[in-house]
């Protein structure tokens, strides 16, 4: 009986990971439709540790320096909405599938 689960749950995951035609989705392809995926993938892994270095600079940037400041939200986030204000600390997991319309503010 447990071992009958252990199959169905990885039929499912193959029937799941290869979606759109049979093309086989990447980890991160499954992580943004919702589906089971490998937080340690490569190329997720990477994706995070980038945006953990840039998290850390973002919040360690004296507040007045708002110039500093977008270009880290810029590269981070991959472009952003005019006057985006975030006050620190901020936090995001790969920030590159955050996106942020004109005139916002987080953390006020």
């Amino acid at each position: 009986m447990y071992t009958m689960q252990i199959n169905d749950a990885l039929r499912i995951t193959c029937y799941n990971a290869y979606k759109d035609g049979g093309v086989l989705m990447s980890e991160r392809e499954k992580m943004l439709a919702g589906e089971l995926y490998d937080c340690g993938d490569l190329e997720l892994l990477t994706q995070w540790h980038e945006a953990k270095d840039l998290i850390r600079d973002y919040n360690l940037t004296d507040s007045a320096d708002a110039k500093k400041k977008e270009e880290i939200l810029s590269e981070l986030l991959g472009g952003n909405g005019k006057n985006l204000w975030i006050t620190a600390p901020f936090y995001v997991n790969y920030g590159n599938n955050c996106k942020v319309n004109m005139n916002y503010v987080f953390g006020q």
